[in-house]
């Protein structure tokens, strides 16, 4: 966890500077928070793996043409990347719960968009990568809304959603049940795709979610998780 103004001043001079042109951005993005929060790197580099293999499936047919060029394939997974940077601000006892969370716990967890908004406000005060950083805070800011509208912090709906967020939706969700964390074992892919299914058009957006199953993409995922399990995986 972030307490002293120091270190935080630092984060947000780090992301200010990121060149997502640079392959290994993500790479030290993921290394920085791993120090602050031991076991998140592996999270960071499926995600931004997962969105990067469905925003280039997108992009290859021609969906979103009015959002999705070269450029927003570039920019997205390292956005994905930094989805989960306000987490850095959350008490390590909270996060590494190995229980559900009580109530009040679960609103300092939710906290963790409002400090990653912040952290990406400020970076984008000094900063030349404006469309970046907006295209991530995006990412940071509503990857927790929910297709139907019962998500958080702002309660957005369907395509009000921006779609980078709605992108990186299905993939924190998919790795986030695939893996194993403190306080759960890791779920199947099949239990996975299954709650998709049933949950599409209300937690996830449901024509991105098709895409997202698509034999190409499901079978990429499935060889990364065979050979390297909650290890970081490769190919970004």
């Amino acid at each position: 966890m972030i307490e002293s103004l120091e270190d935080k001043i630092t984060l947000i001079k780090d992301v200010s500077r990121i060149n997502y042109l640079n392959k290994e951005s993500i790479f030290l993005i993921a290394q920085y928070a791993e120090k602050l929060l031991p076991g998140i790197k592996g999270h960071i580099l499926r995600t931004a793996y997962y969105a990067k293999l469905l925003v280039l499936e997108l992009y290859k047919q021609k969906l979103y043409p009015e959002v999705i060029d070269e450029e927003f394939t570039q920019m997205l997974p390292c956005a994905a990347a930094l989805h989960d940077i306000g987490k850095l601000m959350i008490p390590n006892n909270i996060i590494y719960n190995r229980y559900s969370l009580n109530e009040e716990e679960r609103k300092i967890m939710r906290n963790h968009i409002k400090y990653g908004n912040e952290i990406i406000e400020e970076a984008l005060k000094d900063t030349k990568n404006i469309k970046f950083l907006s295209l991530t805070n995006d990412v940071v800011t509503y990857h927790h809304e929910r297709y139907d509208g019962s998500g958080y912090q702002e309660g957005l709906k369907g395509e009000d959603i921006p779609l980078s967020a709605r992108i990186v939706t299905i993939c924190d969700i998919f790795d986030a049940m695939t893996s194993v964390r403190a306080y759960k074992d890791a779920i199947s892919i099949e239990d996975t795709i299954t709650y998709l299914k049933e949950t599409s058009g209300q937690v996830v957006d449901p024509e991105l979610l098709k895409v997202f199953l698509e034999n190409e993409i499901q079978e990429k995922i499935k060889r990364s998780i065979s050979k390297y399990g909650n290890l970081s995986t490769p190919n970004l």
